[in-house]
């Protein structure tokens, strides 16, 4: 206290040392301080050498600020600066110094924002930047629509609508990740994902939780669900960031949201992959900031997310974990009411209930949606480590019978193939390939394969199929329809 007010010598001395932010650490031959643009290389090795640690640190985040380096790229670079210091070097004025950084980045930082808003920045950049002129509003007349509106475009129908962000939520370990891996793979492939239709597209995932070993894993499993082969995912990028500062948006002194620039390295990605679809793992490695205030989680969700969705017009899905409120009452929500009601579509995975719950099945609830209806559920089940359809017994290895349903979806992708020229086989050796049809039968109508075998067989023999060759030149055959099945010939 001073005269009985507080004084923050820290903040005052911050100030002091941002105001010689462009004064060279040089000296002349007779001590002189030498005038001109900062060196920030010498005031980096003074950090890193131990001569100068708090004043070179204020002098950088002012020089920083000025400049519009982000705030965690600078954040990011005086730690590393103080990282480098030897560890026998590292005394009680080193560890004050460290202990210290996100106090003065946040000051500094706060401080720039607030003498932005207050036209005093000495931030030559945005001063002598010509004003960008306001431009009219202009209201909307529905008098003027006379067409017919374009169809909702979407990446899964019901559940994951295209251009705007979509929430997938669920606890640690009940199969977030693993689901999104088998929808971005199922886009790859044109196949369906847990039953339900999907967009086939390009899909990119950023997976923060995961190292690369774990994905090759997970994908393995997924190919063999599928029968698919490698290079029949030409279609799916996997970004693995574990480890990395994965944060897309932090927040001024103003609590304004300031891109990072990993998501301008991400947008950069995107511009070159075009994905149909962008998968986010997780809200808690993206999102630097209290999930509970409502101003920052609408400006992620609608800004930052939205903005991938809207420039690249692709569908966004984050996943994300509840809180023990939304895991207790069976919301599946975290923090703010804010995530809720900006996702435009919410779904969620959780274990099954009760006493007599199985461990190995999940329920996906849509939770929220703007453009269908809600409370939708699919039951699945793990098996061989992924997760499959398992509400009915049709999808269970102990079915013993096939529906006339089952039969004519068979024969219309059997046509789809043949079309396509790329037909099905009954044969097991092309398994690795990716064209055995009792596999896909496995996994999108729950047939189990000895079954579909047989009834191929009887089909065959009976005249319905056979199996022609349809590339002379590789000598490649594949399972063609001669006349559909129907219940008034069985």
């Amino acid at each position: 206290m001073l005269d009985g007010t507080a004084v923050d010598l820290l903040h005052d001395l911050d100030q002091l040392w941002r105001g010689k932010s462009n004064t060279e650490t040089k000296r002349d031959a007779d001590g002189a301080p030498r005038h001109g643009p900062l060196d920030e290389a010498a005031l980096l090795g003074e950090i890193r050498s131990g001569d100068n640690y708090h004043q070179a640190s204020v002098r950088l985040l002012g020089r920083w600020a000025l400049d519009g380096v982000p705030l965690m790229q600078a954040r990011q670079q005086l730690v590393e600066a103080m990282e480098a210091v030897f560890p026998a070097d590292r005394d009680a004025r080193w560890q004050a110094r460290r202990d210290d950084v996100d106090r003065c980045v946040a000051d500094i930082y706060g401080s720039e924002a607030e003498a932005r808003d207050n036209g005093t920045s000495r931030n030559t950049r945005d001063r002598d930047r010509p004003a960008v002129p306001r431009q009219r509003l202009t209201a909307l007349s529905p008098a003027t629509w006379i067409a017919r509106p374009p169809s909702r475009q979407w990446i899964v129908p019901d559940w994951i609508p295209r251009g705007v962000v979509t929430g997938y939520y669920g606890d640690g370990g009940t199969g977030k990740s693993l689901t999104a891996m088998q929808l971005m793979t199922a886009m790859a492939l044109g196949q369906k994902w847990l039953g339900l239709d999907v967009h086939p597209g390009r899909t990119l995932g950023v997976f923060c939780e995961d190292d690369e070993p774990e994905l090759q894993r997970r994908q393995w499993s997924i190919n063999a669900m599928y029968g698919a082969s490698p290079s029949q995912l030409a279609d799916l990028h996997y970004l693995c960031r574990f480890g990395e500062d994965n944060a897309l948006i932090t927040f001024d002194g103003a609590d304004v949201g300031v891109s990072t620039s990993f998501s301008a390295e991400l947008h950069q990605l995107c511009d070159e992959l075009r994905p149909d679809l962008l998968v986010l793992d997780t809200i808690a490695d993206l999102f630097p900031a209290n999930e509970n205030d409502r101003a920052k989680v609408r400006q992620f969700v609608q800004g930052s997310l939205g903005g991938f969705a809207r420039k690249h017009k692709c569908g966004v899905l984050v996943l994300g974990h509840p809180s023990v409120t939304g895991l207790n009452n069976g919301s599946g929500q975290s923090g703010s009411t804010a995530w809720n009601n900006t996702f435009r579509s919410r779904f969620y995975l959780e274990r099954e209930k009760g006493d007599e719950a199985d461990a190995s099945v999940r329920i996906l609830t849509r939770k929220k949606a703007n453009y269908a209806a809600r409370d939708a559920e699919v039951k699945l089940r793990w098996c061989d480590g992924t997760f499959i359809l398992g509400d009915d017994t049709r999808q269970h290895a102990s079915a013993t019978d096939v529906t006339w349903e089952q039969i004519g979806i068979i024969f219309d992708e059997l046509d789809r193939a043949w079309n396509a020229g790329r037909p099905w086989s009954h044969r097991p050796e092309v398994r690795k390939d990716g064209r055995m049809l009792q596999v896909w039968a496995r996994q999108q109508l729950g047939i189990p394969e000895k079954r579909l075998t047989t009834l191929l067989s009887e089909w065959m023999m009976k005249g319905y199929l056979a199996y022609e060759p349809f590339d002379k030149r590789q000598k490649g055959k594949g399972l063609l329809v001669v006349r559909r099945l129907t219940p008034e010939e069985e």
